[in-house]
């Protein structure tokens, strides 16, 4: 999710887009507590069960439908090519990687590993052609597949075989919100 602070010169006006991610709807005060009413530790930090909506797709469609000055293709071909072609990893991404391994699911290793299963290390290329899809896929649609179409069954799938609550609805309500 994000926000972002709009500025138009010729009206001298400014908007706040909310594009923050939003609980889902079936969401519930105690969800994140024992029995007892304690916090379970890192649960609504850590997987599944802490998904939002995500709003940034969202976000960035209603940027450039409202704002843009190109089209929504040419907006979202540069993270498309480094999705597609890869990037070379840096320290920080190595760090964070590597910090990281013991939380991953086997999907998210299988992303973030070198062609040795070890967490990708800095100097190496990574490539995501699944994100790359994804991509494409928000770029055609202009974010509407990953609220409505095969990215959100995907999302949806992925999510509840983890324990997530994520649900259909919960994509297909999502808005955008322009504050003054």
């Amino acid at each position: 999710g994000g926000f972002f602070l709009i500025y138009e010169a010729a009206s001298d006006r400014y908007s706040m887009i909310d594009a923050r991610e939003r609980a889902p709807l079936n969401s519930t005060a105690d969800m994140y507590l024992d029995n007892l009413g304690n916090p379970i530790p890192r649960l609504s930090i850590d997987g599944a069960l802490a998904s939002g909506i995500p709003g940034l797709p969202a976000g960035l469609a209603f940027l450039n439908f409202n704002y843009g000055m190109m089209s929504f293709e040419e907006t979202l071909e540069f993270a498309f090519k480094t999705a597609r072609d890869g990037f070379i990893v840096d320290e920080r991404l190595e760090d964070r990687v590597h910090s990281q391994w013991e939380r991953f699911n086997d999907e998210a290793k299988d992303i973030f590993s070198n062609s040795n299963d070890k967490p990708i290390a800095a100097g190496e290329i990574l490539v995501q052609e699944d994100l790359a899809r994804s991509i494409s896929l928000i770029s055609e649609s202009h974010a509407r597949d990953f609220y409505e179409g095969m990215l959100s069954i995907t999302l949806l799938e992925a999510t509840q075989a983890m324990g997530g609550i994520l649900t259909a609805e919960d994509l297909m309500e999502y808005e955008i919100i322009e504050r003054e």
